[in-house]
């Protein structure tokens, strides 16, 4: 992810883990990436099945294994960037890529949870960093839907707790006192 000097995000490497369909595969050394379109048009190289690739930091255990990647991989690669953003420290620790892959695949944070970071953000992270891809969201939009669904949640009771204060408020103010009987 970058940031433009219009303080805007930009996304620039999710959503590309795949696997090569077989005979598709491409040569590591020699260059000849074959490639497909995705649905904007641009050429995306295609990753051969045992192939490492990918940033280090942000490669799912899976990657790291040489198996099969999908959604599941890029939700992973996200959290991991989302928790450094939150923390302002990796989740995992490693000076080296074997420590690093081996702290990534037994899933060993360096701590349990971004400490700046809700309760809920943390249980929503911790989800799409598991190392059983079957244990994370199935996709960016499971993702995105957890990751909102708590913040709306939060609102709308707070939103309702306000309208509750504002009602009795309101009736408060209405109620006019009065004045003891003379009789």
């Amino acid at each position: 992810m970058m940031l433009g000097r219009d303080g805007r995000v930009r996304v620039l490497d999710f959503g590309l883990a795949r696997t090569a369909a077989p005979g598709r595969a491409r040569s590591g050394a020699s260059g000849d990436a074959r490639s497909t379109a995705d649905l904007r048009g641009v050429d995306v190289s295609l990753t051969a099945s045992g192939e490492l690739m990918g940033t280090p930091v942000y490669m799912a255990p899976e990657q790291y294994a040489g198996r099969e990647v999908d959604a599941r991989t890029d939700v992973y690669a996200l959290c991991v960037a989302l928790w450094e953003a939150i923390d302002g420290t990796r989740p995992f620790a490693g000076n080296s890529l074997p420590e690093l892959a081996a702290n990534v695949s037994a899933g060993r944070l360096r701590t349990a949870a971004p400490a700046n970071a809700p309760a809920w953000l943390r249980r929503v992270l911790l989800r799409g960093m598991a190392v059983d891809p079957a244990q994370r969201h199935p996709d960016m939009r499971a993702l995105l839907a957890d990751l909102t669904r708590d913040r709306q949640r939060r609102l709308r009771h707070a939103g309702f707790g306000a309208a509750f204060v504002g009602a009795i408020g309101l009736g408060a103010a209405t109620i006019r006192p009065t004045s003891p009987c003379t009789d």
